[in-house]
C-alpha cells in the first residue's frame, strides 16, 4: 500500500485500487496490472512494480493515466521493493537493483498508457476546450484474441484529483463505432480526464472545460 495526501493506493492479485475517503470505498483503477505489490508514492507521483508481470508503471494524475517505465529493461524481473535515497529511486528486483533519477522519471516520461488492443479506439473530444458540451467517439472491435462480439464498456469522467464526476457509458456493447455527448454545465471550469475500459483495454484522454 501507499498513500499521498488524501489518496490511498493498494495493490493486489487483481490489480491496483484507489481510495479517496480513508479506505471506506475503493475504485479499481488498473485491473490489468496484477500482483502490483511494490509502490512508491510522493508529491503526487505513484510508481508501482509487479512480481507477476515484469513491469513498472508511473502515474502523475492519481491513476487516471499510466506510463510504462520498464521499456528496454529486459533484465528487470519481478519488483519486490522501492527505496528513495536523495534524488534517486532504487528498486529491488529479481535480478538485481535498479536505479534511476527521480528528476528523469518525473520530467521525461509522458503520462500516457498505451492501449492493449490496437483495434479499440477512443477519440480526442471535440471541441476542446468546450462549453458546456463536447463529443467523444469510440470504437469497439470485431472479435479479437481478447474480445468477444458483445463487451462491457465503461467510459467515466474524472477531475484532476482522480475523483469520478460522471459516467457516460456503462453497458454491454456490440462491435461498432459510437458517439456520445458530455455536458459539463454542472461542473466547474478546469481540466478533466475521460477513460474507457473494455475487456482489458484502458485508455484515457484529457479535456478542458471553460465556462
Amino acid at each position: 500500500m501507499a498513500a499521498d495526501d488524501s489518496v490511498i493506493y493498494a495493490g493486489s492479485s487483481l490489480g491496483i485500487y484507489r481510495s479517496t475517503d480513508a479506505g471506506n470505498s475503493w475504485e479499481h483503477i488498473f485491473p490489468t496490472f496484477s500482483y502490483a505489490y511494490s509502490m512508491y508514492c510522493n508529491d503526487g507521483i505513484l510508481i508501482v512494480g509487479g512480481t507477476n508481470i515484469n513491469k513498472m508503471y508511473l502515474t502523475k494524475d492519481h491513476g487516471i493515466t499510466w506510463s510504462d517505465l520498464s521499456t528496454g529493461m529486459d533484465f528487470l524481473g519481478g519488483v519486490y521493493t522501492f527505496c528513495k535515497d536523495g534524488d534517486y529511486l532504487y528498486a529491488g528486483t529479481q535480478s538485481g537493483v535498479w536505479k534511476r533519477s527521480l528528476f528523469e522519471i518525473t520530467t521525461d516520461v509522458k503520462n500516457e498508457k498505451s492501449s492493449l488492443l490496437p483495434d479499440f479506439y477512443l477519440s480526442q473530444n471535440y471541441p476542446n476546450p468546450f462549453n458546456p458540451s463536447t463529443t467523444i467517439n469510440y470504437s469497439i472491435p470485431v472479435e479479437t484474441l481478447r474480445a468477444t462480439s458483445l463487451q462491457h464498456v465503461t467510459i467515466k469522467v474524472y477531475d484532476v484529483l482522480g475523483r469520478e464526476v460522471a459516467t457516460l457509458v456503462d453497458e454491454e456493447k456490440p462491435a461498432g463505432n459510437y458517439e456520445i455527448t458530455f455536458n459539463a454545465n454542472k461542473l466547474s471550469s478546469g481540466i478533466y480526464y475521460y477513460r474507457i475500459i473494455s475487456n482489458g483495454f484502458i485508455e484515457s484522454k484529457k479535456m478542458t472545460f471553460l465556462k
